[in-house]
C-alpha cells in the first residue's frame, strides 16, 4: 500500500490507466491549481537554474515573514515539510516522542531514523478531538519531543488555539519540545486568527512546520518552512541542515505564491463551497459515515463491509483514485480520504460511489 496519496505513477503503471486520466482524489491539492502568474515567473526565469540558490535563501525568509509578520531569524526554509519534519528529530535527538494520532506517518518514520521510543495518544473515534485533561495527563509522563498535526491529516479536524496554550504550557514545564505540523492551515476559515503562531513568541518550545505544497498546489516543486522563536534552536538546526535543499526556482516563487490574495480568497470560497457539497452528498449515501472537516479533504467510514481497498479497485475501474486510509494509526481497512476537487469530478465520484453501493448487497 502507498504510504501517501498521488501516486500516480504507481497507477499508471500497474493499472495501464494514463496519469492525465486519472481524477485524483488522494491527494490534498487546492483544486484551484496552480496560479497562472508562478507559471509565468517559472518560465520568465528558467534560466536562472544555472546558479546555485543563495545558501542563506535571505529572499525567500523575508518573504514568509512578511507573510507572517514575524522575524526571518525565525525561520527555516526547507524542501517541502517533509525535510523538516525529518530534520528536526535528527537535531534535537530525542529519546520518548509522542505522537497525536490517527496522523501523518512520516512522523513516526522520521523517529524510527533516530532510534526514538514512539508513543501515541489515540484520538476517539466518534469526533478525533482531543480530550484535553487525558492527554495533559499524558504530557506530564516526560516526553522529550510531541507531534500534532493541526488541522489534521486524515482526520480532518482543527485544534483550537487555547488548548493548543495549555498543552504547550504543560510541555515547556517538562522541558519538552513541541511540533505542530500546519501544512492545510490556509484551507482553515480565518486561519491567521487561529494558527498557533500567535503563541510562538511565548513558547520557545514551540516548532510550527508549513507547506506550501497543498494550498497552492506546488507538490512538485517542493517549498515549506519552520518557524521557532528560539535563536539557538535556529542556529542549531541550520548548522546540521544540508545546503541548496530549496532549489531556485522554489525560492523564486514564494513572492508570488505569499502575494496573491485574489488566489488565497478564490481558492478558499471555492474550497468552502465545494466541501459543503461533498459532505452533503456523502451523508445522504448511508453505507457511509462521513466526518466532518475543517480543511480540504475529508475522512469516511464504510459501515456495510465493504473494505477500503475493494472500493478503491472499483472505483479506479472508473479512472478515480481515492486514498485508502487503513494504514493510519488507529484507522482500519474501513476508513478512506477524499479531496475535495471541482464541482465537475466531485459529482462523479459521488456518481460512481452510488453505484457501488447500490450493487453491493
Amino acid at each position: 500500500m502507498d504510504t501517501h496519496g498521488g501516486n500516480i505513477y504507481r497507477i499508471e503503471r500497474d493499472y495501464n490507466i494514463k496519469k492525465e486520466d486519472i481524477l485524483d482524489f488522494s491527494s490534498n491539492i487546492n483544486p484551484l491549481g496552480l496560479p497562472p502568474e508562478l507559471k509565468q515567473t517559472l518560465i520568465k526565469n528558467i534560466d536562472k537554474i544555472k546558479n546555485y540558490p543563495d545558501p542563506d535563501y535571505a529572499d525567500l525568509t523575508q518573504n514568509i515573514a512578511r507573510y507572517n509578520n514575524i522575524d526571518p531569524e525565525t525561520i527555516v526554509p526547507g524542501n517541502g515539510a517533509a525535510e523538516l519534519i525529518y530534520l528536526l528529530p535528527r537535531v534535537f535527538k530525542p529519546q520518548r516522542a509522542l505522537i497525536i494520532a490517527p496522523c501523518f506517518s512520516e512522523y513516526a518514520l522520521s523517529l524510527k531514523h533516530t532510534g526514538t521510543e514512539i508513543n501515541y495518544f489515540k484520538l476517539n473515534e466518534e469526533d478525533f478531538k482531543i480530550n484535553l485533561k487525558k492527554i495533559l495527563k499524558e504530557i506530564s509522563k516526560n516526553y522529550d519531543l510531541i507531534y500534532i498535526c493541526s488541522p489534521n491529516n486524515p482526520t480532518g479536524t482543527f485544534t483550537n488555539i487555547n488548548i493548543v496554550q495549555e498543552l504547550l504550557f504543560c510541555a515547556q514545564n517538562k522541558n519538552t519540545l513541541f511540533i505542530i505540523d500546519e501544512s492545510f492551515i490556509e484551507f482553515i476559515e480565518g486561519w491567521r486568527e487561529r494558527s498557533s503562531m500567535k503563541l510562538a513568541p511565548a513558547y520557545h518550545n514551540l516548532f510550527i512546520i508549513r507547506s506550501f505544497t497543498k494550498f497552492f498546489a506546488i507538490p512538485g516543486l517542493r517549498l515549506g518552512y519552520c518557524i521557532n522563536f528560539n535563536r539557538e534552536f535556529i542556529r542549531k538546526i541550520k548548522s546540521i541542515k544540508e545546503p541548496w535543499t530549496v532549489n531556485i526556482l522554489a525560492d523564486l516563487s514564494s513572492k508570488i505564491l505569499l502575494n496573491n490574495s485574489v488566489y488565497a480568497e478564490n481558492s478558499l470560497a471555492l474550497i468552502k463551497k465545494e466541501k459543503q457539497f461533498l459532505i452533503g452528498s456523502l451523508k445522504k449515501i448511508e453505507q457511509l459515515k462521513t466526518y466532518d472537516s475543517e480543511t480540504n479533504f475529508i475522512l469516511v467510514k464504510i459501515l456495510c463491509g465493504t473494505k477500503s481497498y475493494e472500493l478503491k479497485e472499483k472505483l479506479l475501474k472508473q479512472n478515480i483514485l481515492i486514498r485508502d486510509a487503513s494504514n493510519f494509526a488507529y484507522l482500519d481497512d474501513s476508513f478512506i480520504r477524499l479531496a475535495v476537487k471541482d464541482r465537475k469530478s466531485n459529482r462523479m465520484l459521488i456518481h460512481c460511489i452510488k453505484k457501488i453501493f447500490t450493487r453491493t448487497p
